[in-house]
Parts: structure tokens; C-alpha cells; sequence
């Protein structure tokens, strides 16, 4: 009999937090099988990697989180086991915004010869950051940007449902953070906090929670809500192909736009007001994306016309396929 007690766990540290030997480490020896607690911070992930002989048993006891086991997504949320069998690569990322905490039994007990990848250090190898990229690079995305009341979601929704691509919506990623940590659902709050978590995290790592998050499966992902120069080039940087279309329209068009639509948590305002959500912080490199887009489309006709211009684009860069 062996029992190791409160506070003689062995802490390691690793690139997405900590690992917590509770049996099988150097503390507590074991012959047929491990414990530990994964501690992954928000928007981490362990290495991609298999082991020849053990099988793994994960147990989420916090957090939502993604793992990827031979490329297929499984998702895991608080109370969810999973069984990783021998020969399966796997990675798991924290999806959520905060620590997620992870069991996880091993059997036979890990051993550094039984791992096809290195696991995670203190600091990264050049093999390491390889496999993370390889993870978080996505195949083709069509982004479409522009200022309030563009009509970017309408253009994304008519897309998503013609061709059945499924849809990131930043916006609607910062509303569910924002309904989790118990804040309002008003523009200006949404504002803040979508600066708030731009300023906290790279780009491209808050751009891939949201991928993550709303786990997209088909061949194209339709992107809304990219609001600086950064996202445009941390796109580029997640997806193999892509296509930025920016949506240009008077100040006067957008307004009646806004007014009409009036959505749960946009303010009653007039023209100058409106001027005023456009200039937030968070809003207020969106003019200067058009600049570097890759097309820049007429928004101020309707729906069908607008529409007409991109798919017309689309068609050209090889998205659609051309009906003449």
C-alpha cells in the first residue's frame, strides 16, 4: 500500500499551465497506472502527440474544451469523460475563458519512451511550435468587414445560409463572455470588453478561442467581426486561403441602417450618437481595413445587389464556382 497526502503532489509547470502528479510521479511510484490534474489556462492547448502503449482517461472537472483526437473535434464541457486509446494523436485546447481542470489517468503509467511527441516544457522547441501551428491553421475563411449598420451580418447570413458555411461571429463570441461573467448585453459594455480581451491576448490567439468556440465544420468558414489591421493579419496567418471583402457605404446609409434594425442592446440615438459608436475605441480602426482588404464592395444598394457584387467575387477567387 502507498499514499501520498495533502500537499506532496508534484507540480510541473508546462506552456499551457501546470501538471499535477498525484500518483506516478516522483512522489508517489506506480507500476500499472497514473494520475494527474491538468491545469490549462484559457486559450492554451496541450502538444499534439499519441502514446504506443497507454491509454489515457481525461475527466473534465472545470472548464469547456476541445480535443482533437486522429482530426476529428470532440467537444468537452464540466462532468464529460473521454478514452484516448493507444496510437490515437490527440491535443486538447481550453476553449473557455478561464483555467479549465482536466483528470487524467494514464495506463501503463507515462513514460517519456511511450510518447510520440515531446510534451510540453517551460519553454518551446522548434518541433512544439510546429505542431501548435499546424493545429491552429485552418483551411479557407471569407471574412466580411465594415463599420456599423455595413450590413456585414446581414451579407454573412445570406452566405452561411445559400452554402451552408457555418459562421464566427467575434461579436457574438464577446456577448456569450460577456453573458458568463454577468455583464450586460449593451453595445458600449460589449465594446469595453471586446477591447478589454483584444489588449489581454495576441490576435491570433483570441481569434482562435473563437474558432474554437463555435467549432465550424465546413469547408469554408464565413468570418464577422473583425475590427483592426491585427485581425485582418491574423487571419491570414490561421487560414491556407482567404478573402477579405469590406463593405463601404455613407455615414447616412449606416444610420437609417441602425436605426431600423434596432437590436437588443443597441442604444436610442441620433446621428451624432451614432458617429459617437462608431469612433469607440474598439470600432475604430474598422475605416482602415479597407485599405488592405482584398476587395472593397459598394454596400449603400440593396440586399440583392450588394449580394451580386460578392458573389461575383467569390467566383473569381475560386470560392464559388461560376455559372456562365
Amino acid at each position: 500500500m502507498k499514499k501520498a497526502a495533502l500537499g506532496e503532489s508534484q507540480t510541473i509547470d508546462r506552456l499551457y499551465g501546470e501538471m499535477i502528479m498525484f500518483a506516478g510521479g516522483t512522489n508517489l511510484r506506480t507500476v500499472q497506472g497514473d494520475l494527474r490534474l491538468l491545469k490549462i489556462d484559457a486559450g492554451k492547448s496541450t502538444s499534439l502527440h499519441y502514446h504506443r502503449k497507454s491509454e489515457s482517461i481525461f475527466h473534465v472537472v472545470v472548464g469547456l474544451l476541445r480535443m482533437e483526437v486522429n482530426g476529428q473535434p470532440v467537444d468537452l464541457r464540466a462532468g464529460d469523460t473521454i478514452v484516448i486509446e493507444p496510437g490515437e494523436l490527440h491535443v486538447l485546447r481550453n476553449v473557455g475563458d478561464r483555467t479549465a481542470k482536466v483528470l487524467e489517468t494514464m495506463a501503463p503509467p507515462y513514460s517519456s519512451k511511450d510518447i510520440f511527441a515531446k510534451e510540453d516544457t517551460t519553454s518551446p522547441t522548434e518541433s512544439q511550435s510546429a505542431e501548435i501551428k499546424s493545429t491552429t491553421q485552418f483551411e479557407r475563411a471569407v471574412a466580411v468587414c465594415g463599420q456599423i449598420g455595413s450590413g456585414k451580418s446581414t451579407v454573412i447570413a445570406t452566405l452561411s445560409n445559400a452554402y451552408g458555411w457555418d459562421s464566427i461571429s467575434f461579436s457574438a463570441y464577446v456577448r456569450e463572455l460577456a453573458k458568463l461573467r454577468g455583464l450586460s448585453a449593451s453595445r458600449e459594455e460589449l465594446q469595453k470588453l471586446g477591447q478589454e480581451l483584444v489588449e489581454s491576448k495576441s490576435t491570433v490567439d483570441f481569434m482562435t478561442d473563437a474558432i474554437y468556440h463555435f467549432a465550424p465544420l465546413s469547408s469554408v468558414h464565413l468570418i464577422d467581426g473583425i475590427r483592426h489591421p491585427r485581425g485582418v493579419a491574423a487571419l491570414r496567418t490561421l487560414y491556407k486561403d482567404s478573402t477579405i471583402i469590406y463593405l463601404s457605404l455613407p455615414n447616412d446609409i449606416r444610420f437609417e441602417r441602425f436605426a431600423a434594425r434596432r437590436r437588443a442592446g443597441d442604444p436610442t440615438t441620433d446621428l451624432v450618437g451614432f458617429m459617437k459608436l462608431s469612433q469607440a475605441e474598439i470600432e475604430s480602426e474598422i475605416p482602415s481595413i479597407q485599405e488592405i482588404a482584398d476587395h472593397v464592395v459598394d454596400g449603400s444598394g440593396s440586399v440583392e445587389e450588394t449580394m451580386g457584387a460578392i458573389i461575383n467575387v467569390l467566383q473569381q477567387q475560386g470560392f464559388l464556382r461560376s455559372h456562365k
